[in-house]
């Protein structure tokens, strides 16, 4: 008996074991951990190579270099043939005209001197331009997407804030209630400590549908249906150079470039537009074969040349548009230059605001906005003071500690927009 007890435990341990490993030999495949949270920079490498947009412009730019080299070309010959003279009455006898002759040439036309150069140079500007503009794309949406995921972080941890501040509501209810039983305080104290709880109930919604706002825009810019989670905390932004570099740097953003290209093109355009004045040239040349008797074969040869002598109403009507396009480019430039200059000075101004708000936010206006709430609950509770002093600070509570989250993300987003401005792109290889 005695060894039988001992065995009996020790049989049921083993069994134990086996049926623990064979539970955990058939967990399912899809029980394998889930990927890590997408982090910024994954982000940012994939929408360079998903998004639409992106990989659109950069086609564009493509067709453009590809009509460049053919806007340089000159135009295709053209062959011909030509029956002349036959007897219209006796088609199948060609020989009984004295003149019927079954001709082939080929002709050759020859754009105005200068035309196909720039031309071919204008669409190469126009090419650049895209080029640059395809890099502006993505700069734009790099710093959208970023824009997007700082909203995201923010709802978040506004989220998590209006939750902390469901905690002070409740102590706030709970005070309320104390005293009302007590006899020492109204009703109406009670009514609206719970009416700024249904309030804040109304802010989580908000915040809620802020943030899956936020996480669609960043679906659409990485061409997702569905967005993964993306990694929690606030990314690390570098901080923006001095101003005076980025000013001097302003010249090679690529808006800037895709405005310098424009006005090359521009005016490459009113080159085209002046080689209009002189005439296209034909060359053409033709061998007959003659069909009647005794009569030899013909060599033709020959030249046609364009009149442009009417010019008030084309030529000079094009050169005009060209020019006025021209001038509007270059305004166009001005116009760009200086409010991106502007954009940045207001910019740099506000980055220094923020960065002094939230120190102060975080050093000075938070802990005291704790400190007096606490002070304001002891002081109610003990009949110091009125529901309208406790409910003030506590309200202060909570908009200091969103503040602090705001402050943030704009601090984040001014980095980021300061960044894009100071995007530089090389030239096109």
């Amino acid at each position: 008996m005695r060894i039988t007890s001992r065995i009996f435990p020790t049989l049921a341990a083993v069994a134990t074991v086996l049926l623990l490993f064979a539970a955990s030999a058939t967990v399912p495949a899809s029980s394998a951990p889930l990927p890590a949270p997408l982090t910024l920079a994954e982000a940012q490498a994939r929408l360079a190579r998903v998004n639409p947009a992106v990989l659109g412009a950069a086609q564009s730019q493509e067709a453009l270099q590809h009509q460049a080299v053919a806007a340089s070309q000159l135009p295709d010959p053209e062959l011909g043939l030509m029956a002349q003279n036959f007897p219209a009455n006796s088609l199948s006898s060609p020989s009984e005209g004295p003149n019927a002759m079954l001709s082939l040439g080929i002709s050759q036309r020859l754009p105005a001197f200068g035309q196909r150069k720039h031309r071919g140079k204008e669409l190469q500007a126009e090419s650049q331009a895209a080029f640059y503009g395809a890099a502006a794309d993505r700069t734009k949406n790099s710093l959208a997407l970023q824009l997007g995921w700082f909203d995201v972080i923010y709802a978040g941890q506004a989220l998590e804030v209006l939750r902390t501040q469901r905690e002070l509501e409740s102590e706030s209810i709970q005070a309320a209630l104390a005293r009302f039983r007590a006899g020492s305080a109204p009703e109406a104290d009670v009514l609206r400590a719970r009416l700024d709880e249904q309030a804040l109930a109304n802010r989580l919604f908000q915040v809620q549908a802020l943030r899956t706002a936020a996480r669609a825009r960043i679906a659409e810019l990485l061409n997702a249906q569905e967005l993964p989670e993306l990694a929690a905390g606030w990314p690390v932004i570098p901080e923006p150079p001095a101003l005076a570099t980025i000013e001097n740097g302003l010249t090679g953003n690529p808006l800037l470039r895709q405005s310098e290209a424009l006005n090359r093109a521009a005016s490459e355009g009113v080159e085209v537009a002046q080689s209009e004045y002189y005439p296209d040239i034909t060359v053409f040349g033709a061998y007959g074969k003659s069909y009647y008797p005794g009569m030899p074969n013909q060599l033709t040869l020959g030249i046609d040349v364009s009149l442009p002598i009417f010019t008030s109403r084309r030529q000079d009507q094009t050169l005009d548009a060209a020019r006025a396009r021209a001038r509007a480019s270059g305004y166009a430039y001005l116009q760009r230059s200086l409010s991106m200059l502007q954009r940045t000075r207001s910019l740099f101004a506000q980055y220094a605001s923020l960065k002094t708000q939230l120190d102060r936010t975080r050093d000075v206006l938070r802990p005291t906005a704790k400190a007096a709430y606490a002070a304001a609950l002891a002081a109610y509770t003990a009949g110091q003071t009125d529901m309208t002093g406790l409910l003030r600070t506590q309200q202060a509570v909570l908009e200091y500690a969103l503040d602090d989250i705001q402050l943030r993300r704009e601090l984040l987003s001014t980095q980021a927009e300061l960044d894009y401005l100071a995007t530089h792109v090389e030239s096109q290889p």
